[in-house]
């Protein structure tokens, strides 16, 4: 258990400090007691809050005042907040009103919340007047949020040395249940030309869906543009729809994009399709792109189209790709064409891998064709790695326009206890020549002494070399 009691008094200027804990955090209770009471001086404010706390079964009460007055140029400043949290309530009232001085301004606001029920008010004004190239400012907002309604009106008149400005601006917002309407109008006169913008913002939020349309005009001296934009979402258990349609017009020219979205996102595949078009001046552009996966258990399987128009040209390409991952091997195929205006590739990649418990073998074929000319490129690895040795061969064959080649090459190495043996072989063909490179190295490195026995055979072409070397140390 816990009893503690503060009271304090300062001075001249007096303050008032008294301050009362219990707490008993045997079974849940506790109880807290403050008071403070300020006054400070001259220019005046006075400070008053009370806050008690019970925290067995569940409720606080705090009061809160704060008045405050500043001086020549004069503020006022008062605050009030009651907050009850047993049950539900708390009110808050807040007034705040400003003057400064010489080229003045005024300030005005009034807030006033209770959020028991539901509701809340807000009214604000402020009004500026700003010095010998003047400027004027009144804005006036209120806010009802019980039902659902606000208003905003705001309009600013400047005056810069030579030249001058005029800003209107009304704003008027509904917010129901589950949509909302926004419409606004600005109006500007600035030196000798001006422009006016309207704008309306319409929102709809249901359960599952929601719809946005926004259309905005502008008017700018001798020109203007006009911008519509509509979106539509429907977000529902595992899958979405999204539609926006965006309309332009500037000055003479206009341009249009039209975009669909739709995604299907099931248990262990997916499916989306995408389609943008657009208009621009005298020339326009279509794409459309549909992706589908499959991610199963151990394979999934991915498709992808995408098909441009740009003005006169237009592109395609297509693109799947098979993967299977199973317990110690996998298969990759992966195919993508595309057309450019009038060529076209295509490519052709198959990756086989298998991965065992001492030995591997990797497969892999990659097909090419870019407008007449295409190659094909063929490779195998094979991999045995076992206690002392290991096994490697490897055989690639590209074939370039005419003209191709072919590389084998197979390594055998062993490794024992003092001895090693390293057996390689390289064969390559190369348009109408080839060469062969045989070499043998075998080691032995016994307690003090070592043998090392290295013969390569070369032949390039119609000729060839022989070379034998044997060593020995003791």
């Amino acid at each position: 258990m816990r009893r503690k009691e503060v009271e304090n008094y300062r001075g001249s200027d007096w303050s008032r400090r008294r301050k009362e804990v219990q707490n008993y955090r045997g079974s849940d209770w506790s109880r807290r007691r403050k008071e403070v009471q300020n006054y400070r001086g001259s220019d005046w404010s006075r400070r008053k809050k009370e806050v008690e706390n019970y925290r067995g079964s569940g409720w606080s009460r705090r009061r809160k005042e704060v008045e405050n007055y500043r001086g020549s140029d004069w503020s006022r400043r008062r605050k009030e907040v009651q907050n009850y949290r047993g049950s539900d309530w708390s009110r808050r009232r807040k007034e705040v009103q400003n003057y400064r001085g010489s080229d003045w301004s005024r300030r005005r606001k009034e807030v006033e919340n209770y959020r028991g029920s539901d509701w809340s008010r807000r009214r604000k004004e402020v009004e500026n007047y700003r010095g010998s190239d003047w400027s004027m400012r009144r804005k006036e907002v209120e806010n009802y949020r019980g039902s659902d309604w606000s208003r905003r009106r705001k309009e600013v008149q400047n005056y810069r040395g030579s030249d001058w400005s005029r800003r209107r601006k009304e704003v008027q917002n509904y917010r129901g249940s589950n949509w909302s309407r926004r419409r606004k109008e600005v109006q500007y006169y600035r030196g000798s030309g001006w422009s006016r913008r309207r704008k309306e913002v319409e929102n709809y939020r249901g359960s599952d869906w929601s719809r946005r349309r926004k259309e905005v005009e502008n008017y700018r001296g001798s020109n203007w543009s006009m911008r519509r934009k509509e979106v539509e979402n429907y977000r529902g258990s595992d899958w979405s729809r999204r539609r926006k349609e965006v309309q332009n017009y500037r000055g003479s020219d206009w341009s249009m994009r039209r975009k669909e979205v739709e995604n299907y996102r099931g248990s262990d595949w997916s499916r989306r399709r995408k389609e943008v078009q657009n208009y621009r001046g005298s020339d326009w552009s279509r794409r459309r792109k549909e992706v589908e996966n499959y991610r199963g258990s151990d394979w999934s399987m991915r498709r992808k189209e995408v098909e441009n128009y740009r003005g006169s040209d237009w592109s395609r390409r297509r693109k799947e790709v098979q993967n299977y991952r199973g317990s110690d091997w996998s298969r990759r195929r992966k195919e993508v064409e595309n057309y450019r205006g009038s060529d076209w590739s295509m490519r052709r990649k198959e990756v086989e891998n298998y991965r065992g418990s001492d030995w591997s073998r990797r497969r892999k074929e990659v097909q090419n064709y870019r407008g007449s000319d295409w190659s094909r490129r063929r490779k195998e690895v094979e991999n045995y790695r076992g206690s002392d040795w290991s096994r490697r061969r490897k055989e690639v064959e590209n074939y370039r326009g005419s003209d191709w080649s072919r590389r084998r090459k197979e390594v055998e190495n062993y490794r024992g206890s003092n001895w090693s043996r390293r057996r390689k072989e390289v064969e390559n063909y190369r348009g109408s020549d080839w060469s062969r490179r045989r070499k043998e190295v075998e080691n032995y490195r016994g307690s003090d002494w070592s043998r090392r026995r290295k013969e390569v055979q070369n032949y390039r072409g119609s000729d060839w070399s022989r070379v034998r070397a044997h060593t020995l140390h003791r």
